[in-house]
């Protein structure tokens, strides 16, 4: 396998340490007391957790519980934890920080986006593919990007990345205003819906920055 920036760089929702949100069942891969197989994932691997996050996150397609992908999917989870200690958090968890009480200036964030970030993602948030057709920059909108129920959709935890990873190399050299302007830019730009987005606050206490 390869370590991917993407799976386990900080501020990144790094997949490093994936015990801590399935704990039960990657504890028990990782010391070895239950396998990465198909039958384990169907049965114990909360697998409505990860058909979401790949339907709403990433606006993907659900996958067979018992698919080689599915299976291969876990099996990386395991392989990037390798050597850390069961049950201990990794530095950069999650998706980095700003300031939330900073007021969005989206006139302001369109600029930033074409000043920072249409270089590699596009001057219409297309992203940049190669000539096999490979994916090198994702789209941030449009109808190939990730869906208003997806975390990336809100402006601070949107704001939150930009700021400790965009530009690309470059992570950390945006003010918190600037990160929260280009992210309030982009999460109102064109992207696919997500019905069952609409389930998310059953019991009220929608984020403010929250697009669905």
């Amino acid at each position: 396998p390869v370590d991917t920036p993407n799976a386990s760089a900080a501020a990144t929702y790094s997949w490093r340490l994936i015990d801590s949100v399935c704990p039960r069942t990657m504890r028990a891969i990782s010391n070895h007391s239950m396998a990465p197989t198909a039958k384990n994932i169907k049965t114990k691997f909360r697998p409505k957790k990860t058909t979401k996050r790949i339907t709403k996150k990433m606006n993907g397609k659900a996958l067979s519980y018992d698919s080689a992908e599915m299976n291969a999917i876990l099996s990386y989870m395991q392989w990037l934890s390798t050597g850390v200690p069961v049950g201990k958090d990794v530095v950069g968890r999650g998706m980095g920080k700003v300031n939330n009480s900073l007021t969005p200036d989206p006139v302001h964030g369109k600029q930033v986006y074409a000043d920072k970030c249409a270089l590699c993602h596009g001057a219409n948030g297309e992203g940049q593919k190669n000539p096999q057709g490979a994916t090198i920059f994702p789209p941030v909108w449009g109808e190939r990007s990730y869906n208003v129920g997806a975390g990336l959709a809100r402006t601070y935890t949107a704001a939150g990345f930009i700021k400790h990873n965009m530009p690309l190399g470059q992570g950390n050299t945006l003010s918190d205003q600037d990160a929260v302007d280009v992210a309030e830019f982009m999460v109102h730009q064109p992207r696919p819906d997500f019905a069952a987005a609409k389930n998310d606050y059953p019991k009220g206490g929608k984020p403010k920055d929250a697009r669905n």
